[in-house]
């Protein structure tokens, strides 16, 4: 769906693709497999704890629900983003809804509803033990749980593609050290900045708990929501006259709803979760006002960005180019919009128009 123009960004996307399809292949599987032993008679009582508790548990496994909003930070690295970044986004929605309804359907009509909690506490893997049940061999739940690795590796991939890409661009107003805005002159990518923000999610996932590292997933998502949700209405009215290349249709509706939705299953959360955030968010200040507050290019300059600049690391010494980021990415055409990390070095890649 999305044509990357980038070497590097390319690489990542056609691996991600083939842990997809691996994933994919893998879930249909077991839909496949656990229909086998269907009992409508188990779906009688689908919703025991009513609304509330189907809520509460959406808040609870909000994060593996994430994913398609990487699409949207990858808008200066696509061609024809104008086109493609939405098609991507409600296709994937489309397609995820499905397969996850699908897998839940085939897995709650496949063994009693009391034996889930019970593999839960005792720390099995649900869908593996419903293939082993149903099966009566162990080789389903083998592939089950291989491909169960494959996907957290492509999640992890997405999830790392869209912070660094959302660094990189904070970086270019002076947010954030400039280090994260520094490009690889070979793949025209943030690579120090993959290499910071992959450490920093290392030593979350080894020191921290994994069910912390969900909720807090699933809370920071759900706010990021609310405030993209609640900027659309503000800048509606504040910079009306601002270029819009994607369209919204049902506003003020559409964003409303968004954010009070999003409110809702935030709400929902642990209080341990909520503190957790509120400390983040304080170091997320003291980062703003003792650094970007007076860094920032749009603060200074008056909306001008900061220009991109190469890795010293792999740039040519007698030639330091500076890359020139591409301003009219996100509405260009394939022809003029190749890459959002573009260096005079690289008259392929050559910055597009001005916006």
């Amino acid at each position: 769906m999305l044509t990357a123009a980038d070497p590097g960004t390319r690489e990542s996307a056609i691996v991600n693709t083939v842990m997809v399809c691996i994933k994919i292949g893998v879930l249909v599987l077991f839909v496949a497999v656990a229909l086998t032993a269907f009992d409508s008679d188990r779906l009688g009582d689908f919703a025991p704890h009513g609304v509330a508790g189907v809520t509460l548990a959406a808040s609870g496994v909000f994060f593996s629900f994430i994913g398609f909003d990487a699409v949207s930070t990858a808008g200066e690295e696509v061609r024809d983003p104008r086109r493609t970044v939405p098609l991507a986004i409600l296709l994937t929605l489309l397609a995820v809804t499905v397969l996850y309804g699908a897998v839940a359907l085939a897995g709650v009509g496949a063994q009693d509803s009391a034996r889930f909690g019970e593999q839960a506490d005792a720390g099995e893997a649900v869908l593996a033990e419903i293939l082993r049940a149903v099966t009566g061999t162990g080789w389903p739940a083998l592939v089950l749980s291989a491909g169960a690795v494959v996907s957290i590796f492509s999640v992890v991939l997405v999830t790392l593609f869209g912070q660094t890409r959302i660094l990189f661009s904070m970086a270019r107003d002076g947010l954030v050290p400039q280090v994260f805005s520094r490009v690889d002159r070979k793949r025209h990518t943030p690579a120090r900045n993959t290499w910071i923000v992959g450490a920093g999610v290392g030593l979350l996932a080894t020191f921290v708990p994994l069910q912390q590292l969900a909720d807090l997933t699933s809370l920071g998502t759900l706010m990021a929501f609310v405030a993209v949700a609640a900027a659309v209405v503000v800048l509606r009215r504040t910079n009306p006259d601002a270029p819009r290349p994607f369209r919204l249709p049902l506003h003020p509706l559409v964003p409303v709803l968004a954010a009070v939705s999003c409110l809702y299953l935030a709400w929902l959360l642990p209080g341990l979760t909520w503190t957790l955030f509120g400390a983040w968010l304080l170091l997320a200040a003291g980062l703003y006002l003792g650094f970007g507050r007076r860094h920032s290019r749009l603060e200074r300059d008056g909306g001008e960005p900061d220009d991109t600049t190469v890795d010293a690391a792999t740039a040519d010494a007698a030639t330091p180019g500076t890359p020139t980021p591409n301003a009219a990415a996100p509405v260009a055409s394939a022809a003029t919009a190749p890459s959002a990390f573009t260096t005079p070095e690289a008259p392929e890649a050559a910055a597009g128009p001005t916006a």
